[in-house]
């Protein structure tokens, strides 16, 4: 049986799918949206992909890099990541940077502003970089409040957005 692999398409990825099965084709449609997963009626299965460790970034990195210090290799680590979709930009570096602020583009304006009805998206990008800037030191809502006060003293449900 043949094997037609559909990354992304949106509601298109549907009409592509159903005309691919009537031809009797495997098919396997790869897309983050949910809402998908009831057109495509039980063929759809949700795969859950985490960045490599460091251990398997290693392993990976040296099968392009052979000769790739781990010293080196740890510096990349630290500026990129270890998303698997880099290995395939072979971890150049404006490549890969554009792929990681589209994905955060992604997750954040299509998924988090999206789902939850945020209307000040500006703010939420502000208290994202806060907070990612601060990772691993305390802060409060004080402190968060300080991004944008007078919105924050209006807007409750995004100090309770910030908490999570």
């Amino acid at each position: 049986m043949a094997k037609l692999i559909i990354c992304g398409g949106g509601h298109l990825a549907l009409a592509l799918a159903n005309l691919a099965e009537s031809l009797e084709f495997r098919v396997t449609v790869i897309d983050d949206r949910p809402e998908l997963a009831t057109y495509l009626a039980g063929r759809y299965v949700e795969f859950i992909i985490y960045p490599f460790s460091f251990g398997e970034l290693i392993e990976l990195y040296k099968t392009i890099f052979p000769e790739a210090s781990p010293n080196a290799i740890f510096a990349k680590y630290l500026t990129i990541g270890g998303m698997p979709y880099l290995s395939n930009l072979r971890y150049a570096d404006q490549p890969s940077r554009q792929y990681l602020q589209d994905l955060y583009n992604s997750v954040v304006l299509k998924d988090i502003v999206k789902r939850n009805n945020i209307r000040n998206v500006d703010l939420l990008e502000r208290i994202i970089a806060y907070i990612t800037a601060n990772v691993g030191a305390a802060f409060s809502v004080t402190s968060i409040h300080t991004l944008q006060p007078s919105v924050m003293r209006h807007h409750p449900s995004v100090v309770r957005f910030s908490l999570l």
